[in-house]
């Protein structure tokens, strides 16, 4: 009969660092480490392999102080780094991509947002599968670089649009849902 059984022992490490280096601006990284011995299939047989996973992102973000002001920026940069994956049967091959989002206030009422998506057109995934008596190798090109751009309209006062946004007061000035309130 055959055997179904098979062993996988994983260790890693996870790093997060956040940080505002200036008052606009803001850094996050992330990144991840992964030791990982498995029984894996090649040609039919049960082999043991060691590997390291690894991954991670960057973030830096810049933002106007004042968002509502004319002209007001607000701008997001990331980068992902997915690496090599592997599993009982399968590799799959790493790869990278860095995104922008730039937001703009023109007037009052018309802000815009101009997000791009995978700028290099880096997202090549590569998969190997191993099986009995052959190996299927593919590959799914990147769908390129997409660019939107969003035009938004705001109707209605401005001054009174900014009241709208602040929270309503709770009963007895105290903060949180009141003691009527299913919440």
């Amino acid at each position: 009969p055959p055997n179904n059984d098979a062993e996988s022992h994983e260790r890693g490490q996870q790093l997060q660092a956040r940080w505002p280096p200036a008052p606009r601006s803001s850094y996050t990284v992330n990144g991840n480490l992964l030791e990982r011995t498995f029984d894996g299939l090649r040609g039919g047989a049960t082999v043991q392999r060691s590997v390291t996973q690894y991954g991670g992102s960057a973030r830096l973000d810049y933002r106007d102080t004042d968002q509502e002001a004319v002209g007001a920026d607000q701008v997001q940069l990331n980068f992902t780094l997915n690496g090599p994956t592997y599993d009982l049967q399968s590799d799959a091959r790493g790869y990278g991509t860095i995104d922008l989002t730039w937001r703009r206030r023109f007037t009052n009422d018309v802000v815009s947002v101009l997000s791009v998506t995978d700028v290099f057109s880096s997202r090549v995934r590569t998969t190997e599968v191993y099986a009995d008596v052959y190996t299927e190798r593919t590959t799914r090109d990147s769908p390129g670089a997409r660019v939107r751009l969003v035009l938004t309209y705001q109707f209605g006062d401005p001054a009174k649009r900014q009241q709208d946004q602040s929270p309503p007061p709770t009963p007895g000035g105290q903060d949180g849902p009141s003691p009527e309130s299913p919440l």
